[in-house]
Parts: structure tokens; C-alpha cells; sequence
């Protein structure tokens, strides 16, 4: 069985930021970034209120990065050039392009990550997002 992976979007003291998760606490109500749970500071715990999580999709691009919910992806399979965002529905992933969508397993291994939607928000199209 495979894990499950994360990131967030930190917003922790007003400096938003991407960083790694940890570890989730779901009973306990948030996330922490630093390895070693022992040595955590305040720091490196968040509420839930405080990040927005995205799911790692378990794929890498063409050039080996690691694909989550909420990247931005780079299409390059003509007739399709086009900046999509990463997003998980209906059981499936998907990389949404304007008002189409293509299956991120169909796509992703001649596909670049070029971004996300917090921090590139003016590479996609706002109904995108």
C-alpha cells in the first residue's frame, strides 16, 4: 500500500509559504513540518485553519518532479499546448485546461510542472483555479 503524501500552503504567521509535510494530525486538527516531532516548535505546527493541504498525485514529470494537486502544468502534445491545473475529481486526476480536461496519467510523462496556483497564480486562466 502506498502513502500518502502531502505539501501545504502555509500561512503561519502571515509569511505564506510551500512547505513539506510531516505528519497530519486529523483528530487533533493540524500539520507538522518538522521531521522530528519531539524537537517541534511552534513554528513547525499549523491549525488546519492556517494551511491548505494538496495531495501528492504518486507521478513525476518529464523532467522528474514530483506532481500534486494544485500544480500547473505545461501540455506540449499538439493540437493541445496549453497550462493546465492539476486537480483530483470524480476518483481521478486531471490536468484542467480552459474547459477541457486530459488525464493526468495520459499526460504527465511528456508534460512539465511549470508552477502552482498559489504561488504562479498569473500562469492560468482565473476559472481555472
Amino acid at each position: 500500500m502506498k502513502l500518502l503524501k502531502f505539501r501545504a500552503w502555509s500561512m503561519v504567521n502571515d509569511e505564506p509559504e510551500m512547505r513539506k509535510v510531516e505528519g497530519i494530525n486529523w483528530h487533533g486538527g493540524g500539520v507538522w513540518f518538522n521531521e522530528i516531532i519531539d524537537d517541534a516548535t511552534p513554528a513547525d505546527w499549523a491549525d488546519f485553519d492556517d494551511v491548505i493541504l494538496m495531495q501528492s498525485a504518486g507521478l513525476f514529470d518529464a523532467n522528474g518532479r514530483e506532481v500534486f494537486a494544485g500544480d500547473i502544468v505545461l501540455i506540449n502534445r499538439p493540437p493541445f499546448d496549453c497550462q493546465g491545473v492539476v486537480k483530483y475529481y470524480n476518483g481521478c486526476w486531471w490536468i484542467v485546461c480552459g474547459g477541457i480536461a486530459f488525464s493526468l496519467y495520459d499526460e504527465i510523462e511528456e508534460s512539465l510542472v511549470i508552477g502552482n496556483i498559489y504561488e504562479n497564480k498569473e500562469l492560468v486562466e482565473s476559472d481555472e483555479l
